[in-house]
C-alpha cells in the first residue's frame, strides 16, 4: 500500500508538471499570436500611413492660411509647422490618431499595446517624424521592411494599424 501511494503521488507531482508546462506553452502561443496580428494589421495599413501625412500637412497648412490671414504679421510656416505638432501630437496622445488617420482608420499603438504616453508620442511625432522629412528617405521606409516600420516607430516601439480590420477581428 504504501508503495502504491508513493507512485500515486510521484504520477500526480508528473501530471501536474505537464499541466503547469501546457499552461505556459499556451500563454506563450496567445502572446506570439497577438504579435503576430498587430504585425498583419500593420501591413494593411501602410499604403494609407503616407497619405495620412499628407492631409495632416494639408490641414495644418490650411489652418496655418487662416491665421496668417488674420494675423499677417506671422510667419505662415512657423504658424503651420505650430500647428502640425500641436494637432498632431495632442490628437494622437488623446486618441492615437492624427486628422490624416482617422481620415483612413489607422490608429498608432505601442508594439506591447501599453498606452501611448507624452515622451513616446513627442518623441515619435517630433523627432522621429523630423528625421524622416530630412532624410526624405525615411518617409518611404515602412514600403521596404517586411514589419512596415518607419523610423519613428523604429525610434518608439509602435506601429500603426488598421481600425476596421481590428473591429471585424474582436467583433
Amino acid at each position: 500500500m504504501d508503495h502504491q501511494t508513493a507512485d500515486h503521488i510521484q504520477i500526480q507531482e508528473a501530471l501536474d508538471l505537464e499541466r503547469q508546462d501546457l499552461f505556459l506553452e499556451r500563454q506563450e502561443l496567445q502572446r506570439e499570436r497577438e504579435r503576430l496580428d498587430l504585425l498583419v494589421r500593420s501591413r494593411s495599413s501602410r499604403r494609407y500611413r503616407l497619405l495620412a501625412f499628407l492631409v495632416d500637412i494639408w490641414s495644418a497648412w490650411l489652418l496655418a492660411q487662416i491665421i496668417c490671414w488674420v494675423l499677417p504679421s506671422i510667419s505662415s510656416l512657423t504658424v503651420m509647422i505650430a500647428v502640425y505638432l500641436l494637432a498632431v501630437v495632442v490628437l494622437t496622445k488623446r486618441f492615437g490618431q492624427s486628422l490624416g488617420k482617422m481620415a483612413f482608420e489607422l490608429k498608432v499603438e505601442t508594439i506591447d499595446r501599453a498606452p501611448l504616453d507624452w515622451g513616446n508620442v513627442v518623441l515619435r511625432e517630433v523627432l522621429g517624424k523630423f528625421v524622416s522629412v530630412v532624410t526624405v528617405i525615411g518617409l518611404f521606409v515602412p514600403f521596404f521592411n517586411v514589419r512596415q516600420l518607419a523610423i519613428h516607430d523604429y525610434m518608439t516601439l509602435t506601429v500603426v494599424t488598421s481600425i476596421e480590420q481590428r473591429v471585424r477581428k474582436e467583433g
